[in-house]
């Protein structure tokens, strides 16, 4: 019997700014017939809060408690072996780091560093973070998706991408923990 549905945010609910074609019916109905709705994304930098918000703007049902993000199943994954965390992320990505109780410092710092999504990405980032992952610090990867959809059926470079770079930079594979990882 199925108690739960699980959803993909992304180009599954809403595309960037619009929600998709009968997205917020079909959860109303899901949540009409007693079955629980939950959100997983793999947006790194996305608050719940700001996730429930942007649902309900678009009239779908939701409430904070309801969304996971691969940001905060890395902060809870980084925060059981570490205490220091260099973050390569959008600023989202960083508070849920501080809030698992981890110290976001400077790369050379760091016993772990994190990827995500980041619109700040430049060169100085991906020399400091793979110079730092070859001197020991565990690599973490928020996800590996290359693309995430957005407004008007287009795609923009995703966490993945980010990650790709790191890789090539340091010669080291990162522990995912998005989706479809099981720590997600």
């Amino acid at each position: 019997m199925i108690r739960a549905v699980f959803l993909d945010l992304d180009g599954t609910v809403y595309r960037g700014s619009e929600a998709c074609p009968d997205a917020a019916d079909s959860i109303a109905q899901f949540i009409s017939q007693g079955l629980k709705v939950r959100y997983i994304t793999n947006n790194s930098g996305a608050r719940p809060e700001a996730v429930h918000e942007k649902l309900a703007r678009l009239g779908i049902p939701s409430e904070p408690e309801w969304v996971m993000t691969s940001g905060m199943a890395a902060a809870k994954e980084i925060a059981q072996l570490f205490r220091q965390v260099g973050v390569i992320g959008n600023p989202g990505l960083t508070e849920l780091m501080i809030e698992a109780g981890l110290g976001v410092v400077p790369f050379g710092d760091a016993e772990a560093v994190v990827v995500g999504l980041c619109f700040e990405f430049d060169y100085e980032m991906l020399r400091e973070a793979s110079d730092a992952i070859r001197n020991g610090a565990a690599f973490y990867a928020t996800n590996l998706d290359k693309t995430y959809p957005y407004d008007g059926g287009r795609f923009a470079p995703g966490a993945g991408s980010l990650v790709a770079a790191v890789i090539a930079a340091s010669g080291v594979e990162p522990k995912v923990v998005g989706k479809p990882q099981p720590v997600m």
